[in-house]
């Protein structure tokens, strides 16, 4: 959910309960459509052809169900998240661009997959990806290097148990050296370096103590190989700066 949120996502949990990761970002909905004759959900089909509702949408009704407040995470506003509390019904599905089931109740997943089809939205469902429209790897992130792990479904425990050990061999440092990375071949690329240069420098980056340094931040060390590989001009504040996509007036 989270990760969802931060991609500027509103999303909706509908349980009776949550754990406690959700709990800590979770905001109860201010009014609850199933609490409103007016706006209760009757299923994708006849809430299409339900003139009133349409009606209703297209004024801005104060009956429309309202949502949270953006929710925090760091300094900025990234989308929000709400908590309707009760089981999931049968029309839930209705507006809503992609449904997770993360239940373990096969009735209520196949519930879930019914409404989803019906209202034609993507839909995942954990642990049974025969009821899955799109699948979820696990994923390690380190900046802009992202590393996916996948069973295609058969084993989402093992996916995760990959993932950890990943994230326990792959550094922190990964993330400021891809970006570093990515600085040197937009030099490389203003410059017209061929190919045969390009891969020298990217393997000496890559064969480097660049990680170690960063983790230890030894900026003389970086700054000394920097120079050392693409010009006596160069530091790691220059390189990245310059990297940065330039604003027009």
């Amino acid at each position: 959910a989270l990760a969802l949120v931060k991609a500027g996502a509103d999303v909706t949990v509908v349980s009776p309960t949550l754990t406690k990761a959700l709990k800590a970002l979770a905001e109860p909905a201010t009014k609850n459509p199933e609490n409103n004759p007016k706006t209760a959900k009757k299923g994708c089909k006849s809430a299409r052809n339900s003139k009133k509702d349409e009606k209703s949408k297209a004024s801005g009704s104060p009956e429309e169900p309202l949502g949270p407040g953006p929710l925090h995470v760091g300094p900025f506003h990234v989308g929000k998240i709400r908590h309707i509390k009760r089981n999931y019904k049968f029309g839930d599905a209705e507006g809503y661009n992609l449904i997770i089931s993360a239940t373990d109740n096969l009735g209520v997943n196949r519930l879930v997959h019914s409404d989803a089809f019906e209202c034609g939205v993507l839909l995942n469902v954990a642990d049974q990806p025969g009821l899955c429209d799109f699948i979820l790897p696990s994923v390690v992130d380190r900046g802009a290097l992202k590393v996916a792990v996948s069973t295609s479904g058969k084993s989402p425990y093992l996916a995760a148990a990959m993932r950890e050990m990943l994230e326990q061999s792959l550094p922190e440092a990964l993330a400021d050296f891809v970006d570093i990375l990515g600085a040197v071949r937009i030099k490389l690329l203003k410059e017209g370096a061929n190919s045969d240069k390009k891969a020298e420098i990217y393997e000496a980056f890559v064969e480097s103590r660049m990680l170690e340094w960063l983790a230890e931040g030894k900026r003389a060390k970086i700054n000394a190989f920097l120079k050392d590989k693409l010009g006596p001009d160069v530091t790691l504040s220059k390189l990245l700066k310059r990297a940065k996509p330039s604003r027009k007036s």
